[in-house]
């Protein structure tokens, strides 16, 4: 059984239940990498202007990318990588460590589950995970 490894970020899986979603954390993740947002650049020149014109463009989304320590006789961890299988979008929770317990809501689906590393020492097999990202996130406090 896998044990949470920090009282840090917590990333949990929701189950897609409606009306109330139920998320479960994914236990011993060790990063979570989510570079923010962003925003294209529309260039918005016509024939016969002297300058460069630019114009802010559409959102853009960023991925979210894991490693954890991965244990197949765990539920959650068994659940990412069947959904990477299925191709099917979810929600995720990004749970910031801070007095004001921010949370980060993503909509995505998986495009990667590799093994990383397979220490010799303890036996621990790392993975790196993508989550491709089909929403802007929303953040709550």
């Amino acid at each position: 059984m896998a044990g949470y490894i920090s009282s840090g970020v917590v990333f949990s899986a929701g189950d897609g239940a409606t009306p109330t979603e139920v998320f479960a954390t994914v236990a011993q993740v060790q990063e979570v990498k989510w570079s923010g947002y962003s925003r294209s650049v529309v260039d918005s020149r016509v024939l016969g202007d002297l300058y460069p014109t630019r114009m802010v463009g559409p959102h853009e989304t960023q991925n979210v990318e894991l490693k954890l320590l991965f244990d197949p006789g765990d539920a959650a961890h068994e659940a990412l990588r069947t959904r990477l299988i299925a191709g099917t979008q979810h929600n995720y929770r990004i749970v910031l460590p801070d007095p004001g317990s921010y949370q980060v809501q993503v909509r995505g689906f998986f495009t990667k589950f590799e093994v990383d590393a397979l220490t010799a020492e303890g036996g621990e097999i790392v993975v790196n995970a993508t989550l491709e990202l089909t929403a802007l996130p929303t953040v709550t406090p």
